[in-house]
């Protein structure tokens, strides 16, 4: 049992209170009170508490009204109504009102209640986790853009610079993009992976030696909007629902709003891929479904660069597929999400793309089972 990890329950019922602190005490650091004003001195003298559990309709303050002044008080707290209404409506307005995790129905057992507060607990850890890790890659973020204004302020003319500069400046983009999916354990192989498959491709479209270095250091960033997404949406392991997806594509603007407006090219250029990596050839991707040559060519070729990378790599909500799976893939989405002649250099070129795989590889292995594309990689 930590300590550390509180439950406050509030209820007019002093038995029921009662009876589940006297059941649960020991597997949980319970509070009590018997109203709404009792709780909240509590909540102000004891906070911060992991759970807070409030009985409806109470004398005084009601659970709504409790939660509201809890949310204001200790925002990170698992908030749970616990009611005896039975009507579905009511209890959808209770959900809407309130922001609520859980709905506890009464009457309900010790052991029920025990369950529902281990789940609370999860939530709880994952919301302490998810700002943890947001306050730091949001600190390591600030630092790295005043280390680039700062660097920026120094070199006019980036590649007439000596390499000692121009390895400082690089470093700072890689260390940018790696703050920005710092829970992402495979982030610095990714990096490396999904680079050098826009390098070569560009290379095999026709790029100067130029255009293919500056994709080689812009392309990374394709992701970096993800710093505004939440965990709890990034790391999910299944599909994600309507509304999950809508948030999950919202890291095209704000990845081009990070870097736009910048005086260097190449953070101009990384702030094209950021907005167009995920639009489709079709016409049907986002965020503002352009089609066909609309689409800068540099997004298209990071397109198939990072879903080739995202398929053949393990992530939460997959395993690894198989290098020919993947390739199936995106031969079948030739026409459809990927430019159909980038789609042939990319074919053409299979070989070169499995040299820079097989030098840069996670650990994952491929799986062997269903081989159905996720919305997070094709589309």
């Amino acid at each position: 049992m930590n300590t550390d990890e509180k439950i406050l329950i509030v209820d007019d019922d002093n038995i029921f209170l009662k009876t589940i602190h006297k059941r649960l005490c020991h597997e949980f650091t319970i509070f009590t009170a018997s109203s709404g004003i009792e709780g909240l001195e509590i909540i102000n003298n004891e906070t911060p508490f992991a759970i807070v559990a409030v009985d409806y309709i109470m004398p005084g303050i009601d659970g709504i009204e409790f939660l509201e002044r809890v949310r204001g008080i200790s925002p990170d707290s698992v908030r749970m109504m616990i009611t005896g209404i039975t009507d579905l409506q009511s209890v959808l307005e209770i959900v809407n009102n309130t922001s609520i995790f859980r709905i506890i129905n009464k009457p309900c057992s010790a052991e029920a209640l025990g369950k529902v507060f281990e789940c609370g607990m999860e939530q709880y850890r994952l919301i302490l986790s998810e700002k943890r890790r947001r306050d730091e890659a949001d600190a390591a973020y600030k630092q790295l853009i005043e280390y680039a204004k700062a660097l920026n302020g120094t070199v006019t003319d980036l590649k007439n610079k000596n390499s000692e500069l121009n390895n400082a400046y690089y470093d700072t983009i890689n260390r940018l993009v790696v703050a920005s999916e710092y829970k992402d354990e495979d982030t610095h192989d990714h990096i490396l992976r999904m680079s050098r498959y826009s390098a070569l491709l560009a290379e095999k479209a026709g790029f100067s030696k130029e255009g293919v270095e500056n994709i080689l250091f812009a392309s990374p960033m394709h992701d970096i909007g993800k710093i505004g997404i939440p965990d709890t949406i990034l790391m999910k392991p299944g599909k994600l629902a309507d509304d999950e997806f809508n948030e999950m594509k919202k890291h095209t603007i704000i990845g081009s709003k990070i870097l736009e407006d910048s005086k260097a090219e190449i953070l101009k250029l990384a702030a094209s891929i950021a907005l167009t990596h995920h639009e489709r050839w079709d016409g049907r991707g986002y965020p503002y479904g352009i089609s066909g040559e609309e689409i800068p060519v540099t997004g298209r070729i990071a397109a198939i660069a990072d879903t080739f990378d995202a398929l053949t790599s393990k992530r939460p909500y997959k395993e690894a597929y198989p290098v020919e799976i993947a390739c199936d893939i995106i031969i079948k989405e030739k026409g459809k999400q990927f430019d159909p002649g980038l789609t042939d250099v990319f074919m053409d070129s299979f070989n070169d793309f499995l040299i820079i795989k097989e030098g840069i590889s996670s650990s994952a292995r491929p799986d062997s089972g269903n081989f159905a594309p996720s919305e997070r990689d094709c589309e």
